[in-house]
């Protein structure tokens, strides 16, 4: 137990709440070297009970075989005529960033062309270099801006590469490690969000200023174009074209779901841009500004898509607006991009997707639905402003992906993906549930032809319920070699704070209704239970970041209804979110704990506020990285703390790379795949 002088000594303000003062604040140090040697304690205690059981070896070795497969299909992308992705195996643990000539890729020829060895790269600079992305000016491939992160953080350095000679230019942009976003707005000049010093950061850790760098300047000594408040999520900047002119938008994110922009004219002068603070940008198109709307606006119903003339914005005359497309009873608008020739939406039909194209008609935009297989889920996995063709994902949880490549006149099969687990005898199925409330909630339930409704099948309920995410039917050979071939049950639960009904399954569960989502997550574990499916002492639940959030209340709240529980990169401590980076930037999901009314909200379902002494709580994993700077691991490992010491039967695992994503390659990944499955096997009574 810490004293109060310690904790003070190690620099923290303690947090008492009433009489009691939080013990295990000293563990929100991430690198203090008294909470590292507890981290690595508590490693070793989880390897110690998992790492020498043979199913251990052996779901290991399966998942690693499965990521290092030479026929899976990483996310590509397309440019001047090139399709690029990055590739990991065993020997390239890092990746190749490589290209193919499409009609190359289209015929499956495997003679690849490396641009850059990512592992090569790291030996060189004797650094743990993740890939994070290549963003290149629109006409020009000889510059692109890479990123690269130490052991993949968020923050992460940039560097001007050119993909005509394949190396980093000499003298070229470059950006230490940050959380700087850039724009190219010619091939000289940058738009920068920028980070770099403490007073250019908002109270989330973001970037609150926008700097337009020219070659060859100073980027510290450049003035700022915009500046956002220090309560603001973040600012962001985009390069347009109006009437053959170029022009800067500039913005800030007030909080994660408002915004307002405004659009930078030829003297300088910042003119908002009319829209909603609540709607999404998606964009420009010949003059106009593509948003989403999230919430009913004027003559248009929430979740529509719309524009406004940026030349009336300018031209400083009254706002000129024009429906896209509306949702349907049945069809959520999920998403939209734009192409070089065509606005791409993708929509969801009872959480199935569908792909539309849109082209300008004479009056209206003409909806054609791109020719895909209708019985799986499909998704734009590519699409570009430079580029006419798009390149759509299909399959779903028991048919492997295919990816499709389509355009203005057909739909081409592109590259399949052979089987990579045994689902001849599993079917898919949506159920679905009653809540608290009485509303219906949708579960997908995968599961063998032949199993008995006997209340013991092995099942693993998953969810998330939040920030509009929805989750749709995937291919997911990893979870159909270690659980399905096994003979369990995989659940995914569409419970309420995701988008897959539109803007208003998301808002009833925002801030002061988050029990709703909680709620809905309990209520598709009882189903499961009342159809006689599994029972308690077979259930188990998983989730991360937001869905640790999920699955760490609902243990708390229904300890009887699950056995064992996965809890990665969490957030877990609600009352001190707002106080761990980035955390501040979710005030507009969760509300923020410093107001005295959704304290008493939060406090009644925050996890590490609701361990109880007297309560036998189920087995859980809590997993978190020392490299996530998106979500603390300081709430993993104090929630582990404090249950320990309350007598409860808990482990952690941290991760020392990763970031939130929990793991920095295909090995660590398949390391922490059988840690957790491992722990099912063994708590679940099937090892």
């Amino acid at each position: 137990m810490r004293s109060k002088t310690l904790l003070i000594s190690l620099g923290f303000a303690f947090v008492v709440r009433g009489d009691e003062v939080d013990p295990f604040l000293w563990l929100e140090q991430v690198q203090e070297k008294e909470a590292l040697t507890w981290v690595q304690e508590q490693n070793q205690r989880s390897l110690d009970l998992l790492e020498n059981r043979q199913v251990f070896k052996r779901t290991y070795d399966e998942t690693l075989n499965v990521l290092n497969n030479p026929d899976k299909i990483p996310d590509v992308s397309i440019r001047d005529g090139y399709i690029y992705n990055l590739y990991t195996d065993a020997e390239h643990i890092r990746g190749l960033y490589r290209r193919m000539k499409i009609e190359d890729y289209k015929n499956k020829s495997k003679n690849w062309e490396t641009v850059l060895d990512i592992d090569a790269l790291g030996r060189a600079e004797n650094e743990s270099w993740v890939y994070g992305g290549m963003n290149c000016h629109k006409k020009s491939s000889d510059h692109c801006i890479v990123s690269l992160s130490r052991g993949g953080k968020d923050a992460n350095v940039k560097r001007e590469f050119s993909l005509v000679k394949k190396e980093f230019k000499k003298n070229g942009f470059f950006i230490s490690e940050s959380k700087t976003n850039v724009v190219w707005h010619d091939e000289n000049t940058l738009l920068v969000d920028y980070d770099l010093e403490e007073n250019a950061r908002t109270t989330s850790g973001y970037p609150r200023t926008v700097k337009i760098w020219k070659r060859g300047e100073d980027l510290k000594k450049v003035a700022a174009t915009y500046e956002g408040q220090v309560t603001d999520v973040s600012v962001y900047s985009m390069s347009i074209e109006v009437n053959n002119k170029k022009y800067v938008v500039v913005g800030r994110a007030i909080d994660f779901y408002t915004s307002e922009s405004f659009v930078v004219d030829e003297s300088g002068k910042l003119l908002p841009i009319p829209i909603p603070l609540d709607s999404e940008g998606g964009g420009v198109m010949d003059g106009e500004l593509f948003f989403k709307l999230g919430s009913d606006w004027n003559k248009y119903v929430a979740g529509s898509v719309v524009s406004v003339d940026l030349r009336s914005v300018l031209g400083k005359q009254k706002p000129r607006y024009s429906l896209v497309i509306a949702p349907t009873e049945k069809r959520v608008i999920e998403r939209f991009n734009i192409s070089k020739d065509a606005i791409y939406v993708g929509v969801l039909d009872n959480v199935r997707g569908k792909i539309l194209r849109l082209t300008r008609g004479q009056k209206n935009w003409d909806v054609y639905q791109v020719n895909l297989p209708e019985e799986g889920h499909s998704e734009l996995d590519f699409v570009a402003e430079t580029e006419s063709e798009v390149i759509v994902r299909y399959g779903s949880y028991l048919t492997p992906t295919t990816l499709y490549l389509a355009g203005k006149s057909k739909v081409q099969v592109l590259r399949q993906l052979p089987p990579l687990f045994d689902s001849n005898d599993l079917v898919e199925e949506q159920l679905w549930a009653t809540s608290k409330d009485g509303t219906k909630i949708p579960y997908t339930i995968v599961h063998a032809k032949n199993y008995k409704l006997n209340g013991s099948n092995p099942t693993l309920l998953y969810g998330y319920g939040g920030f509009k995410i929805s989750l749709t039917p995937y291919y997911n050979p990893v979870v159909g070699k270690a659980w399905l071939e096994r003979g369990g049950v995989y659940v995914v639960a569409n419970i309420r704070g995701g988008g897959e009904f539109g803007p208003a399954w998301h808002l009833a569960a925002l801030k002061e209704k988050r029990q709703v989502a909680y709620d809905d997550f309990i209520a598709v574990g009882e189903d499961l239970v009342k159809r006689q499916i599994t029972g308690p002492k077979y259930i188990a639940i998983e989730g991360g970041s937001n869905g640790g959030l999920l699955v760490g209340t609902v243990a708390m709240q229904r300890p009887d209804l699950f056995k064992a529980v996965i809890c990665k990169v969490p957030l877990l401590d609600m009352i001190r979110y707002t106080q761990l980076p980035p955390g501040a930037s979710w005030i507009g999901e969760y509300g923020d704990p410093a107001d005295e009314k959704m304290r008493k909200v939060i406090e009644k379902y925050s996890p590490y506020q609701n361990i109880r002494q007297d309560v036998k709580y189920p087995y859980i994993f809590f997993q978190t990285s020392t490299r996530d700077d998106r979500v603390h691991p300081g709430h993993a490992r104090k929630m582990t703390a404090k249950m320990l010491s309350a007598g409860q039967d808990v482990y952690l695992y941290e991760n020392v790379e990763g970031g939130h994503g929990g793991s920095a390659d295909n090995i660590q990944q398949a390391k922490m795949t059988a840690l957790s499955f491992t722990f099912l096997e063994y708590f679940l009574g099937r090892d």
